[in-house]
């Protein structure tokens, strides 16, 4: 291996005792494969693997481009030599290229499959078809180029998960532990913050992501506190890009290195944190309330009979950690959650199990769920972890995800933590992270883009006359015209409906759409229920939004809900100087769009890049030279409604709203 200087002591760039070691914009254009041998703007060689030519920079940010032969340890940045040190924190911005990226094989005829088998014995081996699932690396890594970063070093892996879109992996001891369900193809900043044995694990995007924070404030997703890799590189790595011939590039805005004191205590900055050590008190937030039972001793807390000690941190957690040991076979201990007067979550481990259980009101503990399956063993130390982005609840024994999954639970605002402990038991080494953290970003570092909410300019509900929507104004004035297609949406008076059914479905792509004052800004929404009511109906709904310059350029954004597919996703298609392929389009996968049932589907953009909406929820973002490098800002004419073809035709959707925001005519630009 190459003899590379170590970066542990660059020049100081931080306030209160805060040091930039190391921070990379990609603000110089280099050609794909041409990366190797640069280095960052404050002269940090750039460790390269790219044999395929697949890394560049363009437009501001870093591009890695789809692998040919995909695989780990064939595609990556990274930056080092560094030493472990506590407090020492990684953050890279970046938008996957698909977060659920992964390997696809067509099904194989009989005929096929004969084939490929007797060539396989004619070659007396049989030559293995690799799946690869696991896309996208992120964070500390043992080696600048790891063949198995999931078990290598501090850092995130991306997990495809089918129509749950990406699965957040993060290293707990020897291997991964599955930290978050859902993550959608939007911008992410990811954070690795080292400790003197393992690391914290935050993630930040657009304020709504699903479990992620809202930049600059992270949210904690796990803890690790086995990994011990003396010598580490800062790194990111790509396996696999895109699915079934699409394509789509990964982007890196930046990467930043830094050591922050305030999070080098052996609890990562936690809001609150005990040893239970005999003669000592807590290492970080208020004063706890032990029950009489219950008390310190020189291997932790333990009790009499059974009881809790109990912090009030004074803000919402978002992750809590122990150490538990069980010494009989009747101990049990475990961690308290959202606790206030009016309820709260435990979670107790003993040899006979997990049980998940929740508090409310004055009605006693009821259980939520039993995991029989994973247990305490007596004499063996075990790392219960719980999550709480405020809207799941996720619990972690030695880095596995029990009960099945993440406990759907709204958020009630409760901050009290704790733990219970029995006779034959004891807990050590408990720490609750804020759900809201503030992590050293430079103030010159870029935020995933979420822009403004503005005024509603125009709205329509289609309450007019019985017609065919070109013939229809909107409340405003402003005049519906179809500009492309050959298909037909009429206003019925209650909202409007595509005019197809099973039978007869809208014939390829159609779109309607109104004039627009604003060529630098749309917020878009459209409200619609899919067809049908279930699946298996021949049901299919495409119908969405569009942001029109020309019939040459434009971009538009249905919803792809399929008779056949167990799933749906939010889609992208892209008209660039008349040029369209449908394989650079690019989607998320998403669970909550059902035949039958009400949804909305969002989009702003202001000419050079997007946002995507689910509800509420930002699922999709791109820049469009992300997907065309040399495009041009797209000029805003006219904003309107798609009926979308995508892999077939949609079969009645009704719309019930049209919403356009935008900036005031005449106001501030």
């Amino acid at each position: 291996m190459t003899t590379v200087e170590r970066h542990d002591e660059a020049p100081s760039g931080g306030s209160e005792g805060r040091r930039a070691l190391l921070t990379d914009r990609f603000e110089v254009d280099v050609e794909l494969g041409d990366l190797a041998g640069t280095s960052t703007p404050s002269g940090h060689p750039r460790l390269l693997t790219d044999p395929e030519r697949r890394i560049g920079a363009d437009n501001g940010m870093l591009r890695i481009r789809p692998l040919e032969n995909p695989g780990w340890g064939r595609c990556g940045l990274s930056y080092g030599p560094f030493e472990r040190r506590a407090g020492r924190v990684l953050m890279v911005h970046a938008l996957n290229g698909h977060n659920a990226s992964q390997t696809y094989y067509y099904p194989e005829t009989r005929r096929q499959a004969l084939r490929r088998h007797l060539g396989e014995a004619r070659r007396l081996w049989r030559r293995r078809r690799p799946h690869h699932y696991e896309n996208f690396a992120v964070g500390w890594f043992d080696s600048p180029n790891p063949v198995g970063p999931e078990t290598s070093g501090n850092g995130f892996v991306m997990h495809a998960a089918d129509g749950d879109n990406g699965e957040l992996w993060t290293r707990f001891g020897s291997g991964p532990m599955r930290a978050a369900l859902g993550i959608q193809n939007i911008e992410i900043v990811y954070a690795v913050v080292l400790r003197e044995r393992g690391a914290t694990y935050y993630a930040a995007s657009i304020d709504g992501a699903h479990a992620l924070g809202a930049f600059p404030d992270f949210l904690p997703v796990a803890v690790d506190v086995e990994c011990d890799e003396a010598e580490l590189y800062a790194g990111v790595h790509q396996r696999i890009l895109g699915e079934v011939g699409y394509r789509v590039d990964t982007r890196v805005p930046w990467v930043s290195v830094v050591d922050d004191p305030a999070l080098a205590p052996w609890h990562g900055g936690a809001s609150a944190a005990h040893r239970f050590v005999e003669g000592t008190g807590a290492d970080a937030g208020p004063t706890w309330h032990l029950d009489a039972e219950v008390s310190t001793s020189p291997l932790g807390l333990t009790s009499t009979t059974a009881g809790t000690a109990t912090v009030d941190p004074g803000e919402t957690v978002g992750l809590t950690h122990a150490v538990i040991e069980i010494a009989t076979d009747d101990g049990s201990a475990g961690i308290i959650l959202r606790g206030d007067g009016a309820g709260a979550w435990r979670c107790t481990v003993s040899p006979a199990g997990c049980t998940l259980e929740r508090r409310d009101h004055d009605l006693g503990w009821s259980t939520v769920s039993v995991d029989p399956d994973n247990r305490a063993a007596p004499g063996h130390r075990h790392h219960l972890q719980l999550t709480d982005d405020g809207n799941t609840i996720g619990v972690h024994l030695d880095g596995r995800l029990l009960f099945g999954g993440w406990n759907a639970e709204p958020d009630t605002g409760a901050t009290g933590v704790g733990v219970t402990v029995s006779k034959g038991a004891h807990v050590t080494d408990f720490e609750a992270h804020a759900r809201s953290v503030r992590l050293p970003v430079a103030a010159d570092l870029s935020a995933p883009w979420s822009p403004s909410l503005e005024p509603i300019v125009v709205e329509d509900r289609f309450e007019g006359p019985a017609v065919e929507l070109e013939r229809s104004l909107a409340p405003t004035g402003a005049a519906w015209e179809r500009v492309e297609g050959i298909g037909t949406i009429d206003v019925t008076g209650e909202g409007a409906k595509v005019r197809a059914d099973v039978a007869n479905p809208n014939p390829d792509r159609t779109i309607y759409a109104i004039d627009w004052h604003d060529p630098g800004f749309a917020d878009l929404e459209l409200e619609m229920t899919p067809p049908g009511t279930a699946r298996w109906q021949g049901q299919e709904g495409r119908a969405g939004l569009v942001l029109w310059q020309d019939e040459e350029n434009y971009l538009v954004t249905n919803i792809f809900l399929d008779n056949l597919y167990d799933g749906a996703s939010i889609s992208t298609f892209y008209r660039c100087r008349g040029h369209e392929d449908m394989y650079d389009a690019v989607w998320t996968l998403v669970r909550d769009v059902h035949f039958g049932e009400p949804c909305s589907l969002r989009i702003v953009s202001d000419g050079e890049r997007f946002l995507c909406y689910l509800r509420d929820r930002p699922s999709l973002s791109r820049a469009f030279t992300d997907v065309y490098p040399d495009a041009p800002p797209l000029r805003i004419n006219k904003v309107g409604i798609v009926v979308n073809r995508e892999w077939g035709d949609d079969t009645g959707t009704v719309l019930h709203r049209f919403s356009a925001r935008g900036r005031v005519p005449g106001g501030d630009r």
